[in-house]
């Protein structure tokens, strides 16, 4: 059951980290709907709609008043005196009617209206501060948009206060979009991070097992040192120095977590080395770089392998830290991106939950992932973790 698990969730975050860019139902950069609107099943309030027509609508609004009224098209102006576009309100049995445009010349004019702008808000004799749509929407009220004197091609749309499956942020881009396209940045990071630092491990644990002596002192110093080191002030600052984009940030990572693994093939070096078949290949006459290619790192594969597949965690919580202190590219799309303008952006002001918890949920499970698979490696490498697991 746990490997079932464990297949399908690794098989899972990799189709996503391939794949999600193209699945994902909109640009992570386009306005999809109003900021901080919420999932759309997650409340009962207005919703995304887009009406389009020529010179008259009639509509209603059950769920109330939207989070952003817009109008744009064509109008062509047929009679002398100009033409209009005035909107109908009937609730209640009260009729109310809003001039949302109008003109006195008889030219083709370029309709974009938008109930944020404060042109259209004084169109309506509204001070700065109103809110327009709470002023010419109401629930349950019936609506016409009509225009007087001309013909017109428009289309409205009442961009509402919940939309898609993850909501929207501040932008009101689409938050599942972007964790589908965030998570091959948070995959690449991680993979090539431990990628890197492994392999930087591999070389100086080979170099320190096998040939020992006054080298392996300095080399092991080294990584004691390292490992003392406070990592995160380093990063900031590194990253500060360096750059913010994909590759500074890999680098900046690898050089300070390849130590661990830089000890583990150190140790299993030693013991090679010491070993029948080694001494019996010296023997040989077969020289130092020979034995190390061909022979020691081969039989270091699968704990290479455990250590990669465990590391990868690491490096993407480092990346989501980075990126929510702001230290990564502001043009990367990242889960910990997606954190850091949650908290810079007002997310917690609004109580915009469905923004902070499915990146937060996304880390923690691909990292989890991860180390399950490290740890089922390691079961199946060393046969005395068999029944542990």
């Amino acid at each position: 059951m746990k490997k079932n698990l464990l297949i399908f969730s690794f098989s899972l975050f990799l189709f996503v980290g391939i794949f999600g860019s193209w699945i994902a139902p909109y640009s992570p950069r386009m306005t999809v709907a109003a900021p901080f609107a919420s999932p759309i099943w997650s409340s009962f309030l207005s919703k995304n709609e887009t009406y389009n027509f020529d010179n008259a609508l009639t509509f209603e609004t059950a769920d109330g008043a939207p989070a952003i009224f817009s109008l744009f098209g064509t109008l062509e102006v047929e009679q002398k005196d100009g033409a209009k576009i005035v909107l109908t309100r009937e609730l209640e049995g009260k009729t109310d009617k809003f001039i949302l445009f109008e003109t006195k010349d008889n030219n083709v004019h370029g309709i974009d209206l938008d109930a944020r702008d404060i042109s259209f808000k004084q169109q309506l004799s509204l001070a700065p501060t109103d809110t327009a749509t709470e002023f010419l929407f109401q629930k349950g009220a019936k609506y016409k948009i009509e225009v007087l004197g001309g013909k017109a091609h428009l289309e409205m749309q009442l961009l509402g206060k919940r939309f898609g499956f993850l909501g929207t942020d501040h932008k009101g881009r689409d938050i599942f979009s972007i964790m589908l396209t965030g998570a091959k940045t948070s995959l690449f990071i991680g993979i090539s991070a431990a990628l890197v630092s492994c392999i930087l491990g591999v070389i100086i644990g080979c170099i320190a097992g096998f040939f020992g002596g006054i080298l392996d002192t300095l080399l092991m110093r080294l990584c004691d040192i390292l490992m003392s080191i406070p990592t995160l002030p380093i990063l900031l600052i590194l990253a500060a120095f360096w750059g913010k984009g994909i590759l500074q940030i890999v680098f900046i990572m690898s050089i300070f977590a390849w130590m661990g693994t830089a000890r583990t093939i150190r140790a299993y070096v030693k013991s090679l080395r010491e070993s029948a078949w080694v001494q019996s290949l010296q023997a040989m006459g077969a020289s130092n770089k020979y034995i190390i290619s061909r022979h020691i790192i081969r039989e270091t594969y699968p704990i290479i392998l455990a250590n990669i597949v465990i590391g990868v965690p690491s490096a993407i919580m480092g990346e989501a830290g980075l990126s929510f202190l702001g230290m990564s590219d502001p043009r990367i799309i990242s889960w910990g991106r997606v954190l850091h303008d949650a908290h810079s952006f007002g997310a917690f002001t609004h109580l915009a939950w469905w923004i902070l918890l499915p990146p937060g949920l996304a880390i923690c499970l691909l990292s989890l992932t991860f180390i399950t698979a490290g740890r089922f490696m390691e079961e199946k490498l060393d046969h005395r973790l068999q029944d542990k697991f």
